[in-house]
């Protein structure tokens, strides 16, 4: 037998045994009657509808009270409850709880989780974490037009929406995503507690961002409860329907291993993979983590200073007169240059370059630098929603905002992104032994890029620093974190 499949037998399941061994035991009846694959195909789907059945009828039933009024009651009295809870610092903390459950993070972070299960050969677990988000968007997107439940009204809602209720979209995609990536995870830690710590972290990020959508006054209880049923019921469907296609259509033949010098190739690739795991798993992960939080309390920080010197919605006597004088300088000569250097330092157009030059290196076997450039991109990305949706500042109002400009003001999301992607590429430059003149490359695009922000008048010019305090302490991190690990894989 494999050694890796003795290992993965010494891990207990644990309290989900149970349904393991009723799931397998189900498997095994059908597959007496399974002889091609498309039979497997249409009994994965009927295993994995029937695995999240359970739940899906729960969804139904409170579905019909929802159409019914049953709930509304309720649902009204609970709104209006945590309505007298609510404080400018809670509504702030909520619209940061509430981007967790949103695209512009949970994009990101199912690319880059399905592209790191991928590239370390867990491509069944990548499969199954694409479809279940994508057919999940889906099905989202059906339920709502079916039921289209009209927004709260009973109180005043604390960010825009413009989608139906009923289910919270919010409640359903932190399920699929949180509970796919945490149960792909977990999976393959050894130690119970490692795998506790990782579904505890889930479960609570799911159920802040389900509060934050009542909190904030978008979603009536009912409407979160919802969205927890259909993401948890669909999650489970999916992933049943994958344990059971992967059972019914069998392992595929392996080639005999070619025999190149000394051992077969087909041992060296198992052992490859086996260190790249051990490898993996000596990643400082919870010291990134740390320091990701380090960068957005940070952000937060000076933003309350802004606040507090009452330089939020108008800026500062200082900012006004920067502002005033980047305009003046205007000219048709100019904005070409600084329309189209904005495009550049955008996590828009970062992220794809970033994500193809990850993979380049990782296929030419530099894992180190490929996991040092993805690690600081998703976090760029996921810093400057998370602080623009906790600080919501106003963009300046002084002249007429040109170019790319969305979202909140603060802090300068292209500041983030050059300071914390562009200058660790600089510095992985450096450290490949190419010199430093990518240092002074990205300095000057560094300043030409953060002027490019106000002469457009879309950032106060703390919006700049305060990105650029943001990005410099991620930079550090990052670059702490990985410093300290064996480049090889």
């Amino acid at each position: 037998m494999h050694d890796g499949i003795v290992e993965r037998r010494r891990v207990r399941r644990g309290r989900f045994r149970f349904g393991h061994d009723v799931l397998y035991g189900v498997l095994r009846f059908i597959g007496v009657h399974v002889r091609s694959f498309r039979g497997a195909v249409l009994a994965s789907l009927l295993v994995g509808f029937g695995a999240g059945a359970g739940v899906g009828l729960f969804f139904l039933a409170l579905a019909r009270l929802v159409t019914a009024g049953a709930t509304r009651r309720f649902d009204e009295s609970v709104l209006r409850a945590v309505a007298a809870l609510r404080t400018a610092w809670l509504d702030d903390a909520m619209l940061g709880l509430t981007t967790l459950g949103g695209t512009a993070v949970l994009f990101p972070l199912v690319a880059v989780t399905a592209l790191l299960l991928w590239l370390t050969r867990h491509r069944f677990s990548a499969a199954l974490l694409v479809v279940a988000v994508l057919g999940g968007a889906l099905l989202l997107d059906l339920l709502k037009e079916f039921y289209g439940r009209p927004r709260p009204t009973a109180v005043l809602w604390g960010t825009e929406v413009d989608s139906a209720s009923f289910p919270s979209g919010h409640a359903m995609a932190s399920v699929i995503v949180y509970g796919s990536i945490a149960h792909l995870v977990a999976r393959l830690q050894r130690r119970r507690s490692v795998r506790r710590t990782i579904w505890a972290v889930a479960v609570a990020i799911i159920l802040l961002v389900g509060t934050s959508r009542v909190f904030l006054g978008v979603h009536y209880p009912s409407d979160v409860v919802a969205g927890y049923a259909a993401g948890l019921a669909w999650t489970v469907a999916v992933g049943a329907g994958f344990v059971a296609l992967r059972f019914f259509a069998g392992p595929r033949p392996e080639p005999e291993p070619v025999e190149r010098g000394r051992g077969g190739r087909g041992r060296a690739g198992r052992e490859s993979a086996s260190s790249l795991r051990a490898w993996l798993r000596g990643i400082p992960w919870a010291f990134l983590a740390t320091g990701w939080a380090l960068a957005y309390g940070v952000g937060l920080l000076f933003g309350r200073i802004i606040q507090h010197l009452d330089w939020w919605r108008a800026g500062g006597a200082w900012e006004r007169a920067v502002l005033t004088f980047a305009n003046r300088t205007v000219s048709p000569a100019l904005d070409p240059i600084f329309l189209w250097l904005p495009l550049v330092g955008t996590n828009y157009t970062l992220a794809p370059i970033i994500a193809l030059a990850a993979v380049w290196l990782w296929r030419r076997g530099r894992h180190l630098p490929a996991l040092h450039l993805a690690t600081v991109q998703l976090g760029s990305w996921l810093l400057n929603p998370a602080l623009k949706f906790t600080l919501p500042r106003p963009r300046p109002d002084l002249f007429e905002l040109r170019g790319q400009f969305a979202f909140p003001a603060y802090p300068s999301g292209h500041s983030i992104a050059v300071v914390s992607v562009l200058f660790t590429a600089a510095y992985l430059v450096r450290r490949a032994g190419h010199g430093s003149w990518a240092f002074w490359f990205v300095g000057a695009f560094y300043i030409l890029n953060s002027w490019s922000r106000i002469y457009l008048s879309v950032h106060w010019p703390t919006d700049v620093i305060g990105g650029t305090l943001v990005g410099a302490i991620w930079l550090a991190v990052t670059i702490l974190a990985f410093r300290e690990v064996r480049p090889d894989g």
